[in-house]
């Protein structure tokens, strides 16, 4: 990309060269995420100067590595991975990242399910940490038509936690209901809020996870009881979030808590990441399986992009470099 919100183009350039405490990884597949776009855009809380590469996550093969125990132990081996601040860029042929970044995919795993291994799986089994250790009954979620929202809809239900489901259209209401989602509220609705508060109250809801921000942000969690708390993980709005009542977050002791996934995965233990590690390899095609709408060549990534912004309910897009 050349310039903030510019045009994806492909150029031919050098193989990455690792160093030591890399792999290189041949890519398979890597989705289009709302932070890929943030990025291109000049949004995302990460920023190069431009011209930059694209793609924070994906899945290939190890085909060469900069040393190291664990570098050594995933050569040859299928992985996902998610790239680090300077070397991002998995809508490629290869891509470099740290070996502590990669996992080794199950032989169940195709390489489309393991392009999404990190950023909704990881953001789900977050919320489910928050829901346990915020000592939540339930919880408020937006976008929750978004393959995130389908995600931690599916593992908090499991859990049994009650999870109320913002959507902005009928066709998304219909499309949560199919997956047994009970509470489904339309924000376009003109009783939305009456319904919100009423359905808040009655479930104890005090857990909000908003993808939207702007005015969703506010609107919803004074809809909440005293003591809720608003893990804000998504600028889907592209707007700030104004009109907050002040005092009525002070008196009713409302929190709005800003989360970013980078931050929360340094945060955790070496024992945390082994127990992702097997669950993800008994739920990656059940309760973390990604639903995939399209595939396209990295040549078309402009056109999958588009695709992508107006059709985010069917599914994630993949740029797949074999196509």
């Amino acid at each position: 990309v050349e310039k903030f919100g510019g045009e994806v183009k492909v150029k031919k350039v050098p193989i990455p060269k690792v160093k030591p405490g890399q792999v290189l990884i041949k890519m398979e597949a890597a989705p289009i995420n709302p932070s890929d776009i943030a990025y291109i855009q000049g949004k995302y809380g990460i920023k190069n100067d431009p011209p930059f590469k694209v793609g924070l996550e994906g899945s290939g093969t190890v085909v060469a590595n900069g040393g190291g125990l664990l570098g050594w132990y995933l050569m040859g081996k299928r992985v996902a991975g998610i790239t680090t601040t300077s070397g991002i860029g998995t809508w490629a042929e290869y891509c470099v990242t740290m070996s502590k970044q990669v996992v080794a995919l199950d032989d169940r795993l195709s390489f489309e399910q393991g392009a999404s291994y990190f950023v909704n799986p990881l953001t789900a089994i977050a919320f489910r940490q928050f829901m346990e250790k915020e000592n939540h009954k339930a919880c408020v979620q937006t976008a929750a038509c978004s393959s995130v929202g389908k995600m931690v809809y599916r593992l908090l239900n499991k859990e049994g936690y009650d999870v109320i489901n913002i959507v902005r259209r009928d066709d998304q209401v219909a499309i949560m209901k199919n997956l047994g989602a009970k509470y489904v509220l339309n924000s376009s609705d003109p009783d939305f809020e009456k319904k919100l508060k009423e359905l808040t109250h009655q479930l104890k809801a005090t857990c909000f996870f908003d993808a939207v921000g702007g005015d969703m942000t506010y609107t919803v969690l004074k809809n909440m009881p005293p003591f809720s708390i608003c893990h804000l993980f998504g600028h889907l709005s592209g707007k700030p979030t104004n009109g907050i009542d002040s005092s009525h977050l002070i008196f009713t002791n409302k929190q709005i808590k800003g989360f970013y996934l980078g931050i929360w995965i340094r945060q955790q233990s070496l024992k945390n990441r082994l127990i992702w590690s097997r669950f993800f390899s008994q739920e990656m095609d059940k309760i973390l399986k990604t639903d995939i709408a399209k595939c396209y060549p990295l040549e078309k990534a402009n056109e999958a992009i588009k695709f992508y912004t107006e059709n985010m309910t069917m599914g994630k897009v993949l740029l797949k470099p074999s196509l």
